[in-house]
């Protein structure tokens, strides 16, 4: 659910598949594979007394429940699982989330507003095509493309597991106490609709899931039924990861890094490319989300990922309409072109 560039910002330990491995007293990485780029995601193991926390479950398939079946049967768990910590409702990290709870017993701990979007949107979109197709359709999209973003959509439906029973949410600023730690709960935005990163102030460590990640520019995208503005979100609440001191950040995906403060800035830069491109795309002619797709990315997109690129182009174009340097114009499509306040020396044509 992501974009892949190179980051000057990494440490490239590469971690086995399947296999646990210590990172810090009591913290253990679990890699497993993803039939998609980047080929796997990190969940961890927390370490208690009263039985381990995991965070992240990661994609249903039967060789990811193996894996976890071994866990589950070794050491680590020889006091069972206290809690299911989730930073966010993509498939790769809830799908076993269901199966874990009722193969060990142990709650979900996941903000109501993921529950929300699980429910309601990743697995609900496939309920109502027909307002999809209208959704994108008012982005540009042509109507004989609309089949690429039910794909996904359906594909979202059957990664992810109804969230049909009782979960605990979690609450921004929460502390929880796990092992001989004190964690915080700080939510985030844009990526989904609220993320939740796990930091401990003590000794600086923090699962950053999909917020923040080492060489992955995270994906964010308006989707049917997401909150507007994401890009916007996004950029204002991952400023606020930058109050805190870290030793060891330990993402989704890829290795774990160290210079969080740096990577952000680099992320959000990134972004900010991306947005100028697009005003100058849109200075003299008003352009759909779908025509600045080649544009945002810097490249054509497949098919398949038809729902991923226009959702992108469509935040990017969302929060430059946002900080007033793009005026939306028309209703059955959406059009939009550079105001005057994001060129002051030119006027927007009207």
């Amino acid at each position: 659910m992501n974009l892949t560039c190179e980051s000057t910002i990494q440490d490239k330990k590469e971690f086995a598949i399947g296999e646990p491995t210590q990172l810090a007293e009591g913290v253990y990485i679990i890699r497993q594979p993803l039939p998609f780029s980047p080929k796997h995601i990190n969940c961890y193991l927390i370490e208690d007394v009263a039985g381990v926390t995991l965070v992240d479950t990661g994609m249903n398939s039967k060789e990811n429940q193996d894996i976890w079946d071994n866990v589950l049967c070794g050491d680590l768990c020889r006091n069972g699982v206290k809690q299911i910590y989730m930073t966010h409702g993509h498939p790769d990290h809830i799908g076993l989330g269901k199966w874990l709870m009722e193969k060990t017993g142990a709650p979900m701990l996941i903000t109501e507003a993921e529950r929300d979007i699980v429910n309601n949107s990743w697995r609900g979109a496939s309920d109502h095509k027909e307002e999809v197709l209208q959704f994108f359709m008012q982005w540009g999209l042509p109507e004989d493309l609309i089949n690429g973003i039910y794909g996904m959509q359906d594909g979202f439906r059957n990664m992810c597991p109804e969230l049909d029973f009782e979960v605990t949410f979690l609450q921004d600023k929460q502390k929880l106490s796990i092992g001989h730690r004190e964690f915080q709960v700080l939510y985030g935005y844009g990526h989904t609709p609220c993320h939740a990163t796990l930091y401990c102030a003590e000794d600086g460590l923090v699962f950053t899931g999909d917020q923040v990640l080492p060489r992955i520019f995270p994906n964010i995208s308006v989707w049917w039924g997401t909150p507007a503005n994401p890009l916007g979100n996004y950029l204002e609440s991952t400023q606020w990861l930058k109050q805190y001191d870290y030793s060891l950040a330990m993402p989704s995906h890829d290795w774990t890094f160290t210079n969080v403060h740096g990577r952000i800035d680099e992320i959000c830069t990134f972004h900010q490319q991306r947005m100028q491109a697009t005003l100058e795309h849109c200075q003299e002619t008003p352009r759909t989300a779908f025509e600045c797709i080649e544009v945002v990315l810097g490249k054509k997109t497949p098919y398949f990922q038809l729902g991923l690129t226009l959702g992108q182009a469509m935040a990017v174009m969302e929060a430059l309409e946002a900080e007033g340097k793009l005026l939306r114009s028309g209703e059955e499509v959406f059009y939009f072109q550079a105001t005057a306040a994001a060129n002051p020396s030119q006027a927007v044509n009207q």
